[in-house]
């Protein structure tokens, strides 16, 4: 049936087969199915540089600032796109999802740019690390809001106030008890405040963004739990949930300022976007009725100096 030269040949065929199989198959194991989405400004993010052998996590830098030298430049495992600088994290995030929303990583990570650390600037709760975002989705609550956006409470241990919990859990070990009294939340009516007045704002409270935008989910009764920082990683399952569409008009509201004021409401957002569903309504399942009820700040207390601190370290003043 097969002439003598071809028996002779296939040998030297079949090798060839089998290394470029092998070739494709070594490039398709090599495929990084984690993405982690930096949003940087002007950012040291030399830190990457210590996940340069992770052929299963790339790097996406995007870029607003100045250009970025160095040895980032040359890994392997890292992309640099320049962006227009609008939107602040929030943004970048968006335009990720936006321009690869058909061909997102199994996982991705959104971060800002900055070495994620447990101290101000970073964000990261006693005990969570970085490498604990690259192995499944991960949200960590660590600051709560009322539903009006009057009053604030922190998780205990969060920017070093307070007691760590003994051993980390994403969600507060014991409840109520792992979250300071509410307080005022003066900077939120004077930082944004100032934003939506300059910005002449589309949508004069998170309420009425929410609303209009995300209309599927009630807006929260009681209270906002959130991370700070906006730093979070999401399954791909959960990201495409939502149509582009919702994300382009995410986008487009935000496209509007460097400073937008909608990146600060997304950060009260991005929960319920990516992880609410019937079964779970509140990010750790956590009884928001029973927290906005939580017991207020004496204004004569001596620890309300620590307070306002807390809260020029989170918004800036």
């Amino acid at each position: 049936f097969f002439s003598g030269n071809l028996v002779c040949a296939m040998p030297t065929f079949l090798w060839s087969l089998v290394f470029l199989l092998l070739l494709t198959c070594g490039r398709a194991g090599a495929k990084a199915h984690i993405h982690v989405v930096l949003a940087r400004y002007d950012e040291d993010v030399s830190w990457i540089q210590d996940y340069a052998q992770r052929t299963d996590v790339k790097f996406i830098v995007y870029n607003k600032g100045e250009p970025l030298t160095g040895s980032v430049q040359s890994s392997q495992n890292v992309d640099i796109i320049p962006i227009r600088n609008l939107g602040l994290e929030a943004g970048t995030y968006l335009h990720h999802i936006v321009h690869n929303y058909d061909n997102l990583a199994e996982l991705t990570v959104f971060l800002q740019a900055a070495e994620p650390t447990h101290i101000p600037p970073g964000h990261l709760y006693p005990g969570v690390t970085f490498e604990d975002y690259l192995k499944k989705p991960l949200y960590v609550p660590t600051i709560l809001v009322t539903a009006d956006m009057k009053e604030v409470s922190y998780r205990k241990g969060y920017h070093g106030f307070g007691p760590v919990e003994a051993s980390f859990n994403p969600c507060p070990a014991d409840g109520l008890d792992r979250w300071f009294n509410f307080g005022p939340f003066s900077y939120w009516d004077i930082v944004q405040g100032r934003r939506i007045k300059e910005q002449s704002a589309e949508f004069p409270t998170l309420e009425s963004m929410w609303s209009s935008l995300l209309p599927r989910i009630p807006y929260p009764k009681h209270a906002i739990a959130m991370s700070h920082g906006a730093q979070f990683s999401v399954s791909r399952q959960n990201i495409v949930q939502h149509p582009l569409e919702f994300y382009q008009r995410l986008w487009d509201a935000n496209q509007k300022s460097s400073e937008s004021y909608t990146a600060f409401y997304l950060e009260y957002m991005w929960w319920y976007i990516f992880f609410f569903d019937t079964e779970h309504q509140s990010p750790c399942s956590l009884d928001t009725a029973a927290l906005a009820s939580h017991p207020r700040w004496d204004m004569s207390h001596p620890e309300l100096p620590k307070w306002v601190r807390m809260q020029e370290q989170a918004y800036g003043g």
